[in-house]
């Protein structure tokens, strides 16, 4: 296992050992998973990717913690029925 991953199996083991494989990119949901059917591709679970920037600034040692909606917007998606959910 890569040192960069061991943080996140070792917060969320259930999600990363039976998800990983399904989200691309920082949760990131794609076509061919549970949560791209559910929230539609290119979407996010945004608990988990607050969660992830979290992990993502303590491990690093940031001096704060980015907002969510200071990385992510979903405001350049198509609406949820064009995106396969």
């Amino acid at each position: 296992m890569s040192g960069a991953l061991r943080p996140v199996v070792e917060s969320e083991p259930a999600t990363a050992s039976s998800q990983a494989s399904q989200l691309g990119p920082c949760g990131a949901a794609t076509n061919g998973s549970s949560a791209g059917r559910t929230l539609g591709l290119g979407a996010i679970d945004r608990a988990r990717m607050t969660r992830a920037i979290a992990l993502i600034a303590a491990t690093n040692g940031l001096p704060r913690v980015p907002t969510l909606d200071s990385i992510y917007s979903s405001a350049f998606l198509p609406p949820k029925t064009r995106r396969g959910a």
